[in-house]
């Protein structure tokens, strides 16, 4: 299979993606210098774009998937203020879903704030229904992988539906809702269960010295590089998604 990836950070969507999937990423759309040079180093063969903006649909390559987290400024619970879709920069979300209409992947996978439930979700679910996508998600931590820190984020997957009729296509809140219950996240690892039954993400079962609190952030950890890493999705959260994508594939149904 065959990613594409917008607003890929350092590219921490991609490669849980690519690890479930045995997956490759074609090409990146990265505007930040420093998560430019992450990426050139982990993926030099993939054709990287500067701006979702600016980039033409004709000059990307046709992919299997279409990942991305746009901007959550408008959304996270740290702009309590934040303006949603309506804020510029997390309005960067109709600029993805131009760029899908375009090239009209087999799935699609969506990550942002879970604050985008109520600033939002009808939106963006709406939008990708309305191409003849069918649309599933769930909150996923980071602990839900075996990680010792909760870092919960919303990712919903779309896959296609080309028997649809798109002009018929009506989003009812009742639908929204349904679709976004759809998916209880059966695919990520209970708390209760033995960690990281899903694959390659070991090593993460180092407690800090500090009971329930973390050691800080290294006096050498540059600001570049703190916010390139709180931006990051975490790979293990991400691989969780690919192993959904890959029910789908299989046809594999959950309860």
């Amino acid at each position: 299979m065959r990613i594409g990836s917008l607003f890929a950070g350092i590219g921490g969507l991609e490669l849980g993606l690519e690890r479930a999937l045995g997956a490759s990423t074609v090409w990146q759309v990265e505007q930040d210098p420093f998560c430019r040079a992450v990426l050139e180093k982990h993926w030099p063969n993939a054709t990287r774009y500067l701006d979702v903006r600016t980039v033409k649909p004709e000059d990307l390559e046709s992919v299997d998937i279409i990942c991305g987290g746009f901007p959550c400024q408008g959304i996270s619970a740290a702009n309590p203020g934040g303006g949603g879709l309506g804020d510029e920069r997390s309005g960067l979300w109709f600029d993805m879903l131009r760029i899908i209409a375009e090239l009209r992947p087999g799935f699609v996978v969506v990550e942002n704030s879970p604050r985008l439930a109520g600033r939002g979700l009808d939106v963006v679910v709406g939008g990708l229904m309305r191409l003849g996508y069918s649309v599933e998600g769930s909150r996923i931590r980071a602990s839900d992988a075996g990680a010792w820190h909760r870092r919960e984020r919303l990712f919903l997957v779309a896959w296609a539906t080309p028997d649809a009729n798109r002009e018929q296509l009506r989003v009812e809140p009742k639908r929204v809702h349904a679709a976004w219950d759809g998916w209880s996240c059966t695919t990520a690892i209970s708390r209760d269960a033995e960690p990281l039954e899903y694959g390659p993400f070991d090593g993460w079962h180092a407690r800090p010295a500090l009971a329930r609190v973390d050691n800080g952030i290294s006096g050498r950890l540059d600001e570049t590089r703190e916010q390139a890493l709180g931006n990051a999705v975490v790979p293990a959260c991400s691989y969780i998604v690919g192993c959904r994508i890959r029910d789908h594939i299989e046809g594999v149904t959950h309860g």
